[in-house]
């Protein structure tokens, strides 16, 4: 699980959309692990302020 807290919209897309190679390549590597049929999940919650 991983955690950021970022200022505005703007900042969470752009963090969203900077993926690098590297990054894209070890998500491909970690699916590996899934269970035939089985897909990650992602949960993306706005805290209040």
């Amino acid at each position: 699980m991983e955690r950021f807290i970022v200022a505005s919209w703007a900042d969470y897309l752009h963090q969203r959309a900077r993926a690098t190679v590297a990054d894209r390549a070890l998500e491909t590597e970690i699916r590996a692990f899934l269970a035939e049929g089985e897909s990650a999940t992602m949960s993306h919650y706005i805290a209040e302020r």
